[in-house]
């Protein structure tokens, strides 16, 4: 027999079971012969409440299985289930980016003139920062204790947890005699 889904398989078969139980008790119930009512009644009440104890377990055992199936078949990306965001927003990272604009600032020697490409990579299941990327964008020479600055601060930046794996964030930072500029 084919079932639409496994819940209405689980709910055939537990049927399947109660009557089975049923035919059992009644078979019980011809080979001891006819017993006292009282004796009757106590016995249908503890068959009844076995009978219920099976359907719940069979129950749970069946939600069980459901939401395990559902889990497997799930089509969202890794990262954090709970969280509500499918995907950082780029302004909440620019909000931390100000956030620490001073200690951004310092990273520059007195004076410097240049342009850094960075691109940012988020993880989705921690937010934090994955992975940093800087490239020079002009003629200028860049300190390599300049690099390692500038990727301290970034690893400095927090976000909430998110959905989706990663998230790029790319920003150029421009300094203009040893001042750090918008974009």
């Amino acid at each position: 027999m084919t079932y639409r889904n496994e819940q209405d398989a689980n709910a055939d078969r537990t049927r399947a079971r109660i009557a089975r139980m049923r035919e059992e008790l009644e078979a019980l119930e011809a080979e001891v012969g006819a017993q006292p009512k009282s004796k009757l009644h106590a016995r249908r009440w503890i068959a009844f409440g076995v009978l219920i104890a099976s359907i719940n377990a069979l129950v749970l055992l069946s939600i069980g299985g459901f939401v395990r199936m559902r889990a497997s078949q799930a089509c969202e990306p890794v990262g954090a289930p709970d969280s509500p965001l499918a995907q950082l927003d780029r302004r909440t990272i620019d909000a931390e980016f100000e956030r620490l604009h001073g200690e951004m600032q310092a990273c520059a020697p007195e004076g410097f003139v240049g342009r850094i490409q960075s691109d940012v990579i988020f993880e989705g299941s921690t937010g934090e920062v994955h992975h940093v990327d800087l490239r020079n964008e002009g003629t200028t020479t860049l300190e390599l204790g300049m690099m390692d600055c500038v990727e301290q601060t970034y690893q400095r930046i927090s976000a909430s947890r998110f959905r989706a794996d990663q998230y790029r964030y790319r920003r150029t930072l421009i300094w203009n005699e040893g001042v750090l500029t918008s974009e």
